[in-house]
């Protein structure tokens, strides 16, 4: 019965996908429409202040769409209508945010911004999604040493402007149990409990942030259906041929000037020139690398984000 459930949950996604979009990964290359928007579904840990910055930088995509009396927050659902919006900035402060958005709740507000923009009469597009995957071992291991920069900062006297440059609501939002794993480089204790654990998979299924921690079979297929769905999967060690496979495959629409050549997106891939705050090496981490039984521990844990890196691989290896 439940694999019943879950198979009727992809069909009848897919039926209302086609109301929304063209996606398949990989697409062919096409022309993009003023009116379309691209969807970036956000896993933590996944290089997606990279992404953003190429999606709006490179790309030149905007994260409002201001028209007259339809002014509409992205949410990570970004637009190539760029005029500036003033008043919509001050309404909603979160209007530059892109949270970690599950796939239905980005599509969600794409119907939203459409319905509204055709309410008053202004065109409307096609969504576009995208995303990274990362292998689950190293997107924990990275997420785990991410969080840890803040320990030594873990003191409620201290002002937030102190530890700026650190994660720390990241730490102070686990429980103090989990904190205290964390700081004290407690993997193993600390591994069932992230809630980090499969949510690459978990943001395609509509269950916040993750699966259940050994995730169930129906739903992670579930997951990996909807994989398919997207114009673009990009592995994480494949970002910056990715990022230039998606410039050359998302052309650009008419009257919109490229911004950079192809070649220089992956040069600065390569530099890190993205990436703003990049996780500081800890030597526990090293170790951790290494470490075969840990290793596998973590893979317990993540067995769906697992399979849906794997298929991320062979979709972009088979989009060559």
């Amino acid at each position: 019965m439940q694999q019943q459930r879950a198979l009727c949950a992809v069909t009848c996604y897919v039926l209302v996908l086609c109301t929304l979009s063209s996606n398949g990964a990989w697409v062919k290359p096409f022309q993009l429409q003023r009116t379309d928007r691209i969807g970036f579904v956000r896993p933590r840990k996944v290089a997606s202040t990279t992404m953003m910055s190429f999606l709006t930088r490179d790309l030149g995509l905007c994260q409002s769409h201001c028209a007259p009396n339809t002014g509409v927050c992205s949410d990570c659902v970004l637009s190539f209508d760029c005029e500036p919006c003033e008043d919509l900035y001050a309404k909603y402060s979160g209007c530059k945010f892109c949270p970690h958005h599950n796939l239905r709740a980005l599509r969600n507000v794409f119907s939203a911004q459409q319905a509204k923009l055709a309410h008053y009469g202004q065109p409307v597009g096609k969504l576009y999604t995208v995303t990274v995957i990362r292998d689950p071992v190293d997107k924990f291991l990275s997420y785990f040493f991410f969080v840890k920069e803040s320990c030594p900062y873990n003191d409620t006297s201290l002002a937030v402007a102190d530890a700026a440059h650190v994660p720390l609501p990241w730490l102070r939002g686990l429980p103090l149990v989990q904190q205290k794993m964390v700081c004290s480089g407690d993997i193993a204790s600390f591994a069932p409990l992230a809630r980090i654990n499969n949510e690459q998979s978990g943001l395609l299924v509509n269950r916040g942030f993750r699966l259940n921690a050994v995730a169930d079979e129906a739903m992670c297929n579930v997951s990996l259906a909807r994989l398919h769905e997207f114009a673009a999967v990009i592995p994480y060690n494949h970002l910056g041929a990715g990022l230039v496979r998606m410039k050359q495959t998302f052309l650009l629409p008419p009257n919109v000037t490229e911004r950079y050549h192809v070649q220089d997106v992956a040069s600065e891939v390569a530099e890190g020139a993205h990436h703003q705050r990049p996780t500081q090496m800890d030597p526990l981490r090293e170790q951790a690398l290494r470490n075969t039984t840990l290793r596998n521990l973590i893979l317990r844990y993540n067995e769906c984000d697992q399979r849906l890196y794997q298929l991320a691989q062979k979709l972009f290896a088979e989009g060559a």
